[in-house]
């Protein structure tokens, strides 16, 4: 059952309550009593915990480890080298194998041993 489908005045005739209770409760001017609650669940097919917004231990603990791990990536990724330093330190890399070797040419090129 969705009460979306439903007007407040249609909700409150399916929980059998009045209107300005159903009212009360969507502004939050009021909460329902848990006698309520358990009528909704009832109707509704919604479990009690998902109408008061509980959120069970397991799914708590899987989104601290998903935020955790998202911590750690965070601190280990500032901990590296920035793409820029590790590309700048490649071509410095490549420069100087390059300059040996033009230098190793060149020397056996003269007959001279490196």
């Amino acid at each position: 059952m969705d009460e979306r489908d439903f007007t407040q005045k249609e909700f409150a005739a399916f929980l059998e309550t009045t209107e300005t209770t159903v009212s009360n409760w969507m502004t939050g001017a009021s909460s329902p009593s848990l006698d309520s609650l358990v009528n909704i669940a009832v109707k509704t097919g919604y479990s009690t915990d998902k109408l008061i917004g509980h959120v069970p231990r397991g799914v708590q603990v899987l989104k601290k480890l998903r935020q955790q791990s998202a911590e750690t990536f965070a601190a280990i990724s500032s901990l590296l080298p920035d793409e820029a330093i590790l590309t700048a330190a490649a071509r410095e890399a490549d420069e100087q194998q390059r300059t040996a070797a033009k230098k190793k040419r060149k020397t056996k090129a003269h007959g001279k041993k490196p």
